[in-house]
């Protein structure tokens, strides 16, 4: 009697395939003949791909990334999904590139080889003609940005403010007060006189 897929037949009628196999002969992880999608068979288990590894569907088993790659969808240097620092990941390119700003680090790359840095972030900015136009904003943007005071800096500045312009008026009340003080004997005597 054959069992259908993600059974086997046991000696009590069919059985549920451990969940890590599609197709087995026994019961437990370690009796898979078939795996589910982007799983791969290695004696008997089923095994999904490391972070470092893609899932190549033709011949069924886990392959590594190319070495500029941390991680990524297939073969080559253009399959990257992740980089490991200090590279970043050109995602027109799918390709992991160093900054041009730091290109000197690693060589004469050239221009195809690298990808503008956003300053802010560290992430690429794509070399595509949009992206081109973004960089040329975004420079464009960096020149002219100021940094916005913060709404504390302002009411700080607007509280000192205030206390420079109440002690000035305080000032001016007591030289007058004192001086007029002095002055009225003598105004009062040149009253009478």
């Amino acid at each position: 009697m054959v069992s259908s897929l993600g059974f086997y037949q046991s000696v009590g009628g069919c059985r549920r395939c451990h969940h890590y196999c599609r197709e087995c002969d026994g019961s437990g992880p370690l009796h898979c003949r078939s795996c589910p999608p982007r799983f791969m068979l290695d004696g008997g288990l089923c095994m999904e791909c490391l972070g470092s590894q893609y899932y190549e569907p033709s011949t069924g088993v886990c392959l590594s990334c190319d070495n500029s790659c941390r991680t990524c969808s297939g073969p080559g240097r253009f399959s990257c999904s992740g980089c490991s620092r200090p590279l970043r990941l050109d995602r027109l390119n799918n390709q992991c590139v160093p900054c041009c700003s730091e290109r000197g680090a690693y060589g004469n790359s050239s221009a195809s080889e690298c990808c503008h840095c956003n300053m802010d972030t560290g992430e690429c900015i794509n070399s595509s003609v949009a992206g081109k136009r973004r960089i040329a904003e975004w420079g464009a943007l960096q020149r002219e940005r100021a940094p916005a005071p913060s709404a504390a800096a302002v009411a700080l500045t607007v509280c000192a403010a205030a206390a420079a312009v109440f002690l000035a008026v305080l000032f001016v009340l007591q030289i007058y007060h004192c001086c007029f003080s002095k002055l009225k004997p003598m105004l009062s005597m040149l009253r009478w006189s």
